[in-house]
Formats: structure tokens, C-alpha cells, sequence
């Protein structure tokens, strides 16, 4: 960072964002004008379609920072070891048709929990990252559930905003 400071007096963003935290940045994409927060949301639609060749929409900036925030708010509830059980965001993420419907969302539906914070991060990591998350996520609920002798796995996913029996589902392949 200095020598682009020394060099050229100024530091470029790519540079910066190596030394943002996500709540840095999440508020640097928030309060950027709306033209830039566009161009970054064209550069996650490319992201998206490369991950995802069956998307041929745009991915909106609106959608894009509800996104971020709810990762946001989640991440920091993990970090600080806070329960996530009863977790909700503040608000509902907004409703992305492409994403949403696979997963048996409508538009009246809660997009403030875990689950749906959960199936956002597909616009935002690979799909090798995001089937490592989601299988590691599933075997360990599969693990929890046969240890668990006074509540049912399906009442603490439902807690968490996922469907019952989500653990059961099959593994997501992933490659390496």
C-alpha cells in the first residue's frame, strides 16, 4: 500500500480492499454512488453466470447490498460466538427470482434467517466453495442429529429457517 501511496499518491482499490474488513467494506459498497455499486454488481452477474451457466439475468445492486448486509449481520454473529439459534437479520434480503425459486422461495416468504443467508452466499463464492460449506454444513447436522436425544434436528433447522430434513438431502458435488 505505500508504495502505490509513494509512487502514484494514491492507492488503488483493488490494494485497499486487502486491508478492509467485511463490515468495512460492506459499508464502502452501501454508500458508494449508485453507478459504481452497478458496475460492481455487473462484475458479480459475470461471477454469478460463470458459476451458474443457466443464469442469463442481471444481478441487482438492491439485491446485491441486502445480500451483504444479512452475510454481514450472520458473519458477525459467528465471530462473536453469539447463538444463531432464533438468530433473524434485520431485514429480509430482497427477493432474487433466479436464486430464490430454486430453493421454494416466493416473494412473501422470510428471507431474513440463517437458511436464506445461507443460499445468498451462491452469488459470492465459487460452487467448489459453496458445496464444501453446504456438505460440511450438512454432515455436521447429520453428526448433531445422532447425538441428540431431547430435540429433534428438524425443530433446531427450523430455528435456523431451513426445511425439514435438509440434512438429508444429497451431498453437493464438489470438485477439487
Amino acid at each position: 500500500m505505500n508504495y502505490y501511496s509513494q509512487t502514484y499518491h494514491f492507492v488503488p482499490i483493488w490494494v485497499l480492499v486487502d486491508y478492509l474488513d467485511f463490515g468495512d467494506l460492506s459499508t464502502l459498497i452501501d454508500v458508494v454512488p449508485r453507478n459504481l455499486q452497478n458496475k460492481i454488481a455487473n462484475d458479480l452477474t459475470s461471477f454469478i453466470i460463470d458459476n451458474n451457466p443457466d443464469f442469463n439475468d442481471k444481478f441487482d445492486p438492491k439485491v446485491m447490498t441486502s445480500f451483504i448486509k444479512n452475510i454481514h449481520e450472520t458473519r458477525n454473529i459467528c465471530a462473536h460466538n453469539n447463538r444463531l439459534v432464533y438468530f433473524r437479520c434485520r431485514s429480509d434480503s430482497k427477493f432474487f427470482e433466479y436464486l430464490h425459486t430454486k430453493y421454494n422461495f416466493i416473494p412473501d416468504d422470510d428471507r431474513s434467517t440463517v437458511y436464506s443467508t445461507f443460499i445468498s452466499l451462491q452469488c459470492f463464492i465459487s460452487q467448489t466453495e459453496y458445496a464444501k460449506l453446504n456438505n460440511t454444513i450438512r454432515k455436521r447436522t447429520q453428526t448433531l442429529d445422532n447425538h441428540l436425544a431431547s430435540i429433534g434436528i428438524n425443530s433446531i433447522l427450523k430455528l435456523l429457517g431451513f426445511p425439514d430434513n435438509w440434512h438429508l438431502r444429497p451431498k453437493i458435488e464438489q470438485s477439487e
